[in-house]
């Protein structure tokens, strides 16, 4: 504090803003895991919830798609949630994209973030295993691009079926 004053305000900013993070997802929790604006408001308003939270800028390119079976949307939504916490906590980006949408019976997310990209010869972290295996449940796949000088992009897709 007495050497770099800048750097702790930052510090403590950065800490501020990860406790407040993890209340939101601690009441959530609380209030039985699929979060109440997911249940009352549909997908597309609990992704901008979530992108709410973000220390990063997010920039939103959210389609209304309707409502859909709870383990679709909650798939969708917690892998978003995931990659959001990714990019704040890992990638040292200035602006995360984030985009929503219906195409050909399938519904479509993916979340980019302009950072440091990961590294794709490391193993896949506890994140990245959940969402995979989160969207496999519902049938789905999850794909993941990097490049350790333009970012990271992970996305994923969900089939619909009548």
């Amino acid at each position: 504090l007495s050497t770099e004053p800048d750097r702790a305000l930052g510090i403590v900013e950065q800490i501020r803003s990860e406790v407040q993070h993890a209340h939101v997802e601690l009441r959530d929790l609380a209030h039985g895991v699929y979060p109440t604006v997911l249940t009352q408001h549909g997908l597309t308003a609990a992704i901008a919830a979530a992108a709410d939270r973000s220390a990063i800028e997010v920039r939103l390119a959210l389609n209304e798609v309707g409502r859909h079976h709870s383990e679709i949307e909650a798939a969708i939504y917690f892998c978003v949630s995931e990659a959001l916490q990714n990019a704040n906590r890992h990638s040292a980006a200035s602006l995360i994209e984030v985009s929503l949408d219906v195409e050909t019976d399938a519904l479509h997310f993916s979340v980019v973030a302009d950072g440091t990209g990961i590294d794709q010869r490391s193993p896949a972290g506890v994140g990245l295993d959940n969402m995979s295996d989160r969207l496999g449940a519902v049938g789905g796949d999850l794909h993941i691009s990097a490049h350790r000088s333009r970012g990271t992009t992970v996305s994923g897709s969900i089939p619909l079926t009548s």
